[in-house]
C-alpha cells in the first residue's frame, strides 16, 4: 500500500492485502463449527471495544430501519412524549417507529406534507407502501 496514494475522505476505505485476500475465500457457514468460534472470540473483544468487559454484547443483522427500531426501543417507552425534527424520509420514518411504540409524537405535521396546486392536502410518494416498524416496544 506504501505505492498507493491515500485518498483521505469520508466514504471508502482502503484494505489492506489480507484483507482483501480473506474478503476473496469462501463464505463460511453461520454452524460451522469454525465460524462459531470466531464469532465467539469477536462478542468476546467487543467488551474491550466498548470499555464492558463483562457486558454481554447483542449483534443485529438487518437493515438500517432494524437499527431505528433498536435504537427507539432502548430510549423511549410506550406513553412517552417524543419530538421528531422532520428533515426527510428518515426522520418521517423515525416518527413512525416512534409512534409504532407508543410515543406521543409533539411535532407538527411530517416533511413531504403540504397543499397541491388546486388546495388539496398531498404526501410526497402517496401511494408508496413504507416498512411498518417491528423493534418498539408497545
Amino acid at each position: 500500500m506504501k505505492d498507493r496514494r491515500l485518498l483521505m475522505i469520508p466514504g471508502p476505505i482502503e484494505f489492506t492485502p489480507e484483507v482483501m485476500r480473506a474478503m476473496g475465500m469462501p463464505t463460511t457457514s453461520h454452524v460451522a463449527p469454525k465460524f462459531i468460534e470466531v464469532f465467539g472470540q469477536a462478542l468476546e473483544r467487543l467488551g474491550d471495544v466498548f470499555l464492558c468487559p463483562h457486558g454481554q454484547p447483542f449483534v443485529f443483522a438487518g437493515s438500517g430501519s432494524l437499527a431505528m427500531d433498536i435504537g427507539a426501543a432502548n430510549l423511549v417507552e410506550p406513553g412517552d412524549k417524543g419530538i421528531v425534527i422532520n428533515t426527510g424520509y428518515l426522520s418521517d420514518r423515525m416518527g413512525v417507529i416512534c409512534e409504532g411504540g407508543g410515543v406521543r409524537r409533539e411535532a407538527g405535521r411530517p416533511q413531504g406534507h403540504g397543499r397541491g396546486p388546486r388546495g388539496r392536502v398531498h404526501r410526497r410518494g402517496a401511494g408508496r407502501e413504507r416498512p411498518r416498524s417491528s423493534g418498539c416496544p408497545g
